[in-house]
């Protein structure tokens, strides 16, 4: 039985600076609201009028005199940008007065400092009146002082991209101006200053590589999450517990900057803006010329091969791609189990083609159509059976498909998981147990590329798969996402995952499993693959073998004109 149903919920304050709130902190105090294990008991406002500034640093009054034309082109870039908006809207304002209508509200006017906020001891002593046991700050500037250390579970803040660095350019800004592979955000158990901080989450995500509203959009509608399951977790495992793994995580002095702190230089900003521009005009004359297509790869020896130039390539028509290989060695022959789409469909389907021993390709022979869109087929053998999992996230669904006729006779066994935007499922069985990999897309707007979730279950046809208390196990766009089954060599595991910070499916990383068990999942990183051994390949995104073959894909870029 569950401990945590018959504790009381944790009391939860929220530090707002006003009641009109974007969506993404709605949804977040939504669920927190109509979740069991937090409720909100008191909300306070930063009242913020006349409040004192506490020595405000020097680098902030050196910038400020160029602020306002910095802000002028951002808003420039942001306005235009608006156009191209991703919905749902991350910045759309809702009012949190119907959603919170019976909740206590304070309104406190503290010091503030640059980026920083202090409550005074009036103000401490009233909110401990609330006998709350975290606060949850979801104002733009920290919270510091004494106020830290005067709850429980203490005081909660965010941070998106490295706002101690780029306090003056807007979160996402220049990780997308710039180019930058990754942009972050993370969840912070707030110290009295700020090299107290401790991390409680931090997640990686892949910029737009156009617009900044796009960049803040993926990065807020997943980073509401935090919150919730970080409440959740301190109410399952009470005060001690909590703060030994908040200990864990940061085991080291926490450095947020890797420059001194600064805002965008108007020549800056104006050269970057003229760098997008004629990337754009670039991108549109490479269109005309080029498409981009995913295609197959692979190779023929008994050691798994890591000349990536040696492997042959299987282009498919001009009319359709074929990505995500899996495959089956059996009667002395390759089959290669993936996923085709016509462009002019843009909805994939499931295919089969052999491979001989002499590397000699058959046509594909579809398999498996449905109503909606179909990839990954992971394909395995139980039992002396044949079952595959295709990937059905359009369906909102985790399928089990069960082999009548090998290779081209599929049947819908059953369902696994249902409501669900989960991509890429990757079973593997060990300890008695079947663990079930699979990246999810828990909030709309987020992306389904950066965080990875486990299952674990008995049975294999079980509709109640236990969700892994350590989940999200990954949150990582470099490393989340499958790529393959599970590599056993050498008495060791090795998960392939797939490098999304640069864009979907850049390259590969080879993770090993160290730590999996039903309290804790631990891996790292021991080799990776990126898309450099042909001009013309531009990224890879699985992997796969089985005998004395292994099989990839990858992006390659070819002329509409020959």
């Amino acid at each position: 039985m569950n401990e945590s149903l018959n504790k009381p919920p944790l009391k939860v304050a929220v530090f707002l600076s006003a009641m009109e709130v974007p969506a993404w902190i709605y949804k977040l105090l939504e669920r927190i609201n109509d979740s069991t294990y937090a409720s909100v008991e008191v909300i306070v406002l930063n009242g913020g009028g006349d409040t004192k500034t506490c020595n405000e640093p020097v680098h902030g009054l050196l910038h400020k005199g160029r602020q306002s034309m910095v802000t002028r082109i951002q808003q420039l870039q942001e306005g235009f940008s608006n156009r191209y908006k991703s919905y749902p809207d991350y910045n759309e304002k809702h009012d949190l007065k119907t959603l919170l209508n019976t909740v206590s509200i304070e309104v406190f006017e503290p010091l503030h400092g640059h980026n920083e906020i202090y409550f005074r001891d009036d103000d401490i002593k009233q909110l401990e009146q609330y006998d709350v046991d975290v606060l949850l700050n979801l104002d733009e500037n920290d919270l510091r002082g004494d106020v830290t250390e005067a709850f429980p579970y203490g005081v909660w803040h965010y941070i998106f991209t490295d706002k101690h660095t780029n306090y003056q350019a807007k979160p996402g800004a220049r990780e997308t101006l710039a180019d930058w592979p990754e942009t972050s955000s993370a969840l912070l158990y707030a110290g009295k200053s700020l090299n107290d901080d401790k991390v409680i989450t931090q997640s990686y995500s892949c910029p737009d590589n156009t617009w900044i509203h796009k960049t803040n959009n993926l990065n807020y509608w997943k980073s509401l999450s935090f919150m919730p399951r970080a409440l959740e977790r301190c109410h399952r495992l009470g005060k001690a517990a909590f703060y030994d793994e908040l200990c864990r995580n940061t085991p080291h002095p926490l450095f947020l900057a890797k420059e001194p702190p600064r805002g965008f230089g108007k020549l800056e900003m104006l050269s970057l803006l003229m760098k997008k521009a004629f990337q754009k005009v670039q991108l549109r004359i490479n269109d005309r010329l080029f498409y981009e297509q995913w295609f197959l790869l692979f190779n023929l020896n008994p050691a798994t091969s890591n000349v990536l130039d040696s492997y042959q390539y299987i282009l498919p028509p001009k009319d359709r791609f074929w990505a995500d290989p899996f495959v089956i060695y059996r009667d002395n022959r390759y089959y290669i189990f993936f996923e085709e789409l016509l462009f002019a469909e843009d909805r994939g389907f499931l295919s089969v083609m052999t491979i001989d021993q002499q590397g000699r390709c058959s046509e594909p022979e579809v398999i498996l159509k449905e109503d909606y869109h179909l990839s990954y087929p992971f394909v395995f053998e139980h039992e002396g059976e044949f079952f595959m999992i295709p990937e059905s996230a359009q369906n909102k669904t985790i399928d089990l498909y069960r082999c009548t006729g090998f290779p081209n006779q599929w049947v819908h066994e059953m369902t696994l998981m249902k409501n669900v935007h989960a991509v890429d499922a990757t079973l593997f069985f060990k300890d008695n147990k079947w663990w079930m990999f699979t990246n999810i897309k828990e909030n709309e707007g987020a992306s389904s590329h950066e965080e990875l979730f486990l299952f674990y279950s008995e049975s294999l046809m079980s509709e109640n798969w236990v969700a892994h208390p350590a989940n999200p196990i990954i949150s990582d766009v470099k490393k989340a996402r499958p790529a393959g089954k599970i590599i056993e060599k050498n008495g060791k595991l090795y998960r392939p995952s797939q490098n999304c910070s640069r864009y979907y499916g850049y390259g590969l990383n080879f993770n090993e499993i160290t730590v999996i068990n039903e309290h804790s999942y631990q891996e790292h990183t021991v080799t990776s693959i990126e898309p450099n051994w042909d001009k013309k390949v531009i990224a890879t995104h699985t992997f796969n073998t089985d005998h004395d073959i292994t099989i990839i894909d990858g992006i390659i870029r070819r002329s509409h004109y020959r």
